[in-house]
């Protein structure tokens, strides 16, 4: 049943209906959390995390990425990185940029310690935000060249990778750092490009170019 409910869940995701979709795997989850099977409820967690987010449910994004991530710890499983990303994320979303840095700064010590090259250069992208709320500027200066660089050389792009750019790009900017900005929006518009999302590209393009 919890197969059928999580596959009904696909489907009307991609027909857009995530209401529906959410309805789904609440139910998958109930199910699986009967079944005592805690890594499948972890990724059914995740999901709706997923799905809250898309939504603009911020709060429920934020339970449900915990849920999941505490799930996937208590099973050893490689997805715990992935959902305290996630939770990162939905904090800055929130505003909460110094909690996001703690949640990322433990996700970055844990891609090093496996050694996990591309995800350390993205979580030190998504830290952008809390370092430029923090006035770290040598550590953002660093960490925005190498993720350009790492990024560009590789044709690697992602949505939230756009995203964190252009926050982390708005909030130099809301601190007088001019140059930081507009370096900050170059790779969100770059990102946003390889992504195919004209207008967002074009945006932040032209706020580099309008800066100062």
């Amino acid at each position: 049943a919890a197969r059928c409910e999580k596959t009904r869940a696909t489907i009307a995701r991609q027909d857009g209906r995530l209401d529906d979709a959410a309805a789904y795997l609440d139910s998958a989850r109930d199910d699986l959390h009967r079944l005592g099977l805690r890594l499948a409820e972890g990724d059914t967690l995740h999901g709706a995390a997923e799905l809250a987010r898309l939504r603009g449910d911020l709060d429920a994004a934020e339970r449900d990425y915990r849920a999941a991530h505490a799930l996937y710890e208590a099973v050893g499983s490689s997805y715990t990185i992935i959902a305290q990303i996630n939770l990162g994320l939905v904090l800055i979303e929130r505003g909460r940029y110094v909690e996001a840095g703690e949640v990322l700064g433990r996700c970055l010590a844990e891609a090093r310690r496996q050694r996990r090259t591309i995800i350390e250069i993205v979580v030190q992208l998504f830290l952008l935000p809390s370092l430029a709320v923090a006035g770290d500027w040598a550590t953002f200066d660093r960490w925005l060249a190498d993720a350009h660089a790492f990024l560009e050389a590789r044709g690697i792009c992602e949505l939230d990778q756009a995203r964190m750019a252009e926050v982390a790009g708005r909030l130099c900017a809301d601190a007088g750092q001019t140059e930081r900005a507009r370096r900050a929006w170059r790779l969100a518009a770059d990102q946003y490009r390889m992504l195919g999302r004209t207008s967002d590209a074009q945006r932040c393009a032209a706020r580099a170019e309008d800066a100062g």
